[in-house]
């Protein structure tokens, strides 16, 4: 992230610059005293700090302190009746310029991060991808982390915005969820997939039966506000959708045994360099370091999968090996 924006400094100061000339001139709209007051704290942000690429912790604290943006009652002719209008949202949405980002700046900038699957479900890609024109296209959404209904004045903060696929997206809308992407220590780590024990014994006893293998997934249970992930995007439902990939795991955890791996170690040298995870991504058909995740879709179950099968090659290894006491009579 930090490499990212350190290639577009130009490029992001005019957002910034721009946004605070569109937001000055916005004061000459007629605007209720409250919508008024909100205005000039957002102003007040986009000129004295550097609102676009602050760091998480820093949004969490303007969206407390700044709050949601006011919205404007207005008559509904069809119905007589007075309704919530969000009229200054829609007003500093487009002095923003988020919408006309989405095509200029964001693929390109996307594409220097690496992420190229969903960050939330993880089984979809999010690619930028050049089209015959040379140009850059965004075949993902972003999703704003806070939500720009709420806190428009965050809709280009580059921290705020999360690449995901377009059913994640239209899940997730204003839903608070319990995640955070940028931070050193991603938030995924805490959530994790296996394989039903009992349903994962009973293949094992009758490989024919690929039916009996279920996916669990756990989290950690969120602040009172805010919505699960098996809640707001169906995880558990997805992946019980691709039980085959379970299957091709369970397979090739006994096929791929440790001698298999060091005679081809041995064999194709000059194919597996030293250092790298090569060997490991033909062997398992993804990436396996946790820091790889978001390379190709479905890393994260399949890294789970893998460590529970491995758990159970060691302990059935070690039950194998138990050395046979002598019984004197």
């Amino acid at each position: 992230m930090e490499k990212a924006k350190a290639l577009f400094p130009k490029r992001i100061e005019n957002q910034r610059t721009n946004a605070c000339t569109k937001l000055e001139k916005l004061k000459n709209a007629k605007l209720e005293s409250i919508e008024s007051d909100y205005l000039n704290k957002v102003i007040d942000l986009f000129k004295y700090t550097n609102i676009i690429t602050a760091q998480p912790s820093q949004l969490e604290q303007w969206k407390a302190t700044i709050g949601k943006c006011p919205k404007r009652q207005i008559m509904n002719p069809n119905t007589n009746k007075m309704e919530d209008k969000p009229v200054l949202k829609d007003l500093i949405l487009k002095c923003l310029g988020y919408k006309e980002l989405r095509s200029s700046f964001y693929p390109e900038y996307f594409s220097e991060i690496g992420l190229k699957t969903c960050v939330y479900c993880n089984s979809q890609l999010v690619v930028v991808v050049e089209t015959k024109t040379g140009n850059s296209k965004a075949k993902f959404q972003a999703d704003h982390y806070h939500n720009k209904s709420d806190y428009p004045f965050l809709s280009i903060s580059l921290y705020n915005l999360y690449p995901a696929c377009s059913s994640c997206n239209g899940a997730k809308s204003t839903k608070d969820v319990e995640f955070e992407l940028y931070v050193k220590k991603p938030s995924s780590s805490f959530f994790h997939f296996e394989l039903d024990k009992p349903g994962l014994t009973s293949y094992l006893t009758d490989p024919k039966r690929k039916d009996l293998l279920k996916v669990n997934f756990t989290e950690p249970p969120p602040p009172a506000n805010k919505k699960t992930f098996s809640e707001c995007f169906d995880i558990e439902g997805i992946y019980n959708t691709q039980t085959d990939i379970a299957e091709e795991m369970v397979l090739r955890a006994r096929m791929y045994n440790e001698a298999y791996r060091k005679s081809l170690e041995k064999n194709y040298k000059g194919l597996f360099p030293s250092g790298t995870d090569t060997i490991e991504r033909i062997l398992w058909g993804n990436y396996m370091k946790d820091s790889d995740i978001h390379k190709r879709p479905m890393a994260k179950f399949m890294q789970d999968i893998r460590k529970q099968l491995l758990r159970l090659r060691k302990i059935r290894k070690e039950l194998l090996n138990l050395p046979i006491r002598k019984v004197t009579l």
